[in-house]
C-alpha cells in the first residue's frame, strides 16, 4: 500500500542528479529499490490503476513504470541515470501512443501529473481542431472552466510552422500556453 514520498525520496532524487555515477547508485541502490524511490512510485502506479480500472472496465488500460536507467543512445553527456521517474496509465495495443495518456512524475524540485498524447499525428489533431471549430458548444464549457481554475496548465510543444489562428472562443485559452509547461 503507497504509504507516500519521504524527504529520502527528495534527498535521493537530488544525489542521484548532482552524483551521476555509477559508484554512487551502487552505493545507494538498495535505499533506491527497496524504500524510497522504485518501490513507493510502483505501489502508487498499481494503486492508481487498479482505481481507475475498476472505474472503467470496459478500457483495455496498463500501467508502465520508468526506469532510472537512461538509454545508452540518449545520454548526451548527462550521465547513465535519471533523476526524475514517472508512471503512466495508458490503452494496451499499437496504437496507445496516440490515445490520451495519464501520467504522474516525480523529480527532485517535486512532482508534476497530467492527461497527454504521446505522439499526436499531424492527422489527429487536424480533425481534433475541426471538430473545435465546428461544434464549439461542445468544448466552451470546458474552455470556460478550465480559465476559472488556478491548478492546471495548457501546455504543448509549439509547432514549427505556427497553424492558422484560433478565432474566439478558444483563442484565449491556446493563446495562453508557454512552452514546456504541463497540463
Amino acid at each position: 500500500m503507497f504509504q507516500g514520498f519521504s524527504q529520502q525520496t527528495n534527498d535521493f532524487l537530488w544525489g542521484i542528479r548532482f552524483n551521476n555515477e555509477r559508484s554512487w547508485f551502487e552505493a545507494h541502490k538498495q535505499e533506491y529499490l527497496d524504500y524510497y524511490v522504485q518501490s513507493p512510485l510502483r505501489q502508487l502506479a498499481q494503486e492508481v490503476y487498479a482505481r481507475f480500472s475498476a472505474a472503467h472496465e470496459e478500457l483495455p488500460l496498463m500501467v508502465r513504470v520508468s526506469r532510472i536507467y537512461r538509454d545508452a543512445c540518449r545520454l548526451y553527456g548527462r550521465g547513465p541515470y535519471k533523476s526524475h521517474l514517472w508512471f503512466s496509465l495508458r490503452m494496451s495495443g499499437e496504437n496507445w501512443a496516440e490515445q490520451p495518456v495519464f501520467w504522474f512524475e516525480i523529480y527532485p524540485a517535486g512532482y508534476a501529473y497530467g492527461l497527454g498524447i504521446y505522439e499526436a499525428r499531424p492527422a489527429l489533431m487536424a480533425k481534433f481542431r475541426k471538430a473545435m471549430d465546428e461544434h464549439p458548444e461542445d468544448m466552451l464549457p470546458l474552455a470556460n472552466a478550465f480559465q476559472r481554475q488556478t491548478r492546471f496548465r495548457l501546455g504543448a510543444e509549439e509547432y514549427k510552422r505556427p497553424k492558422r489562428h484560433r478565432t474566439a472562443p478558444f483563442g484565449p485559452v491556446v493563446q495562453s500556453q508557454k512552452p514546456g509547461s504541463y497540463l
